[in-house]
């Protein structure tokens, strides 16, 4: 480590530690991300990520004394994939800065210059905590669209989460025809659920857009029309009126209707960016509120960070990154051994897949055109 950072207390172990843990803990509640926040995180070894359980529930038997019960099926394990993908980013500190956190430290900065290095230093780490959660979040809306493709630094990865046929309808007329029938499509999708799977979708989570499209059809316009008791003309209904047309949509589907227009940036190798969509245009997801945070459902499985392992293998841990860690978390390096040119890179880490375990636990419905197939992160 250079002299220079020795003790720094901007870049200090315990400082950091204390810093990344409390702004995870705020982040969850200060920027919610729909589908991180609906799906649990729990810690995992890398075997059990590797693989995924699926089985059913059987009622259990009445059985008189003396008789043997029925022995029913464990369920099965199905091998998803052989490498858990790491997400990971980091942020350039360069000389400059640097250079003015061992000015401050060497002169006893003024109270209103360490708040200036905390806020910097706040920024950076939340910024880059932020990025791992939007990556996670990404993989789980994707999981809930039944969609695993991914191929970028040096990991290629493609397939689906086992989600049956049944529930990823394509409907007959794309919803920005006129002559769609966006509320026939949905209770359709929803009657099949039911009636083959036993499940119950109460929620409905679609893009602005397609909500758009959904209520500018006939269909949706005489229903609505309807519900004024027939006092004006379909033709009439304010559909410009969205708080109304949202709570009309509700109340024809019986269902709990939600806007996701999230999106996240992504950085490509040669420095451009790209802005994506969560949830792509043209699908819509059905699910069940019943089943928010409920890990028999689905979960993001979180194993421990490789660079813990091999820190604590070596000795040698960066700062930050005093013990074995779960992410997301954060920790910071030199950004070259020799320190040419001397500057610092500060990480912010996960290693993470989604795991679906009730492969009904959603429906994707395709409605239009969409603007990406899918996307891991």
């Amino acid at each position: 480590m250079p002299q220079t950072l020795e003790g720094n207390r901007f870049l200090d172990n315990v400082i950091i530690g204390s810093i990344v843990e409390t702004l995870e803990s705020k982040l969850a509640k200060r920027r919610p991300l729909r589908f991180l926040d609906r799906i649990p995180m729990r810690n995992a070894l890398d075997d059990e990520i590797f693989g995924r359980w699926t089985g059913n529930i059987f009622a259990a038997d009445i059985v008189g004394d003396s008789q043997k019960a029925m022995i029913v099926s464990a369920g099965k394990l199905d091998l998803l994939t052989t490498s858990i993908p790491n997400i990971k980013v980091g942020a350039h500190i360069d000389q400059a800065m640097l250079n003015r956190m061992a000015a401050f430290e060497e002169r006893q900065a003024t109270r209103l210059e360490q708040d200036a290095m905390w806020n910097f230093w706040n920024e950076t780490i939340t910024n880059l905590l932020i990025g791992v959660r939007e990556a996670q979040n990404a993989m789980l809306c994707d999981m809930q669209r039944d969609v695993l493709v991914y191929d970028r630094g040096g990991l290629k990865l493609s397939g689906n989460y086992g989600t049956p046929a049944l529930l990823k309808p394509t409907v007959s007329t794309y919803w920005v025809n006129p002559s769609a029938t966006p509320i026939l499509d949905i209770q359709v999708a929803r009657n099949t659920a039911i009636d083959n799977y036993g499940k119950t979708f109460d929620r409905i989570t679609l893009s602005r857009r397609d909500f758009t499209d959904m209520v500018n059809t006939d269909e949706f316009k005489a229903l609505a029309a309807a519900m004024y008791g027939f006092q004006i003309p379909a033709a009439a209904v304010n559909v410009g009126n969205r708080m109304l047309m949202e709570e009309y949509a509700g109340r024809l589907l019986n269902m709990d209707l939600e806007i996701e227009d999230g999106t996240y940036r992504k950085q490509n190798s040669d420095g451009s960016t790209v802005t994506r969509r969560y949830l792509p245009f043209g699908q819509v997801i059905l699910s069940t509120k019943a089943d928010d945070n409920d890990a028999t459902v689905m979960d993001l499985a979180n194993a421990m960070i490789t660079e813990a392992m091999v820190a604590k293998l070596s000795g040698q841990a960066p700062e930050g990154l005093s013990a074995q860690r779960f992410g997301p978390y954060g920790y910071w390096t030199l950004e070259t051994e020799n320190m040419n040119p001397p500057g610092v890179v500060a990480w912010a880490v996960a290693r993470s897949v989604p795991r679906r375990k009730q492969l009904e636990g959603t429906c994707v419905m395709t409605v239009g055109t969409s603007d990406r197939a899918g996307v891991l992160i």
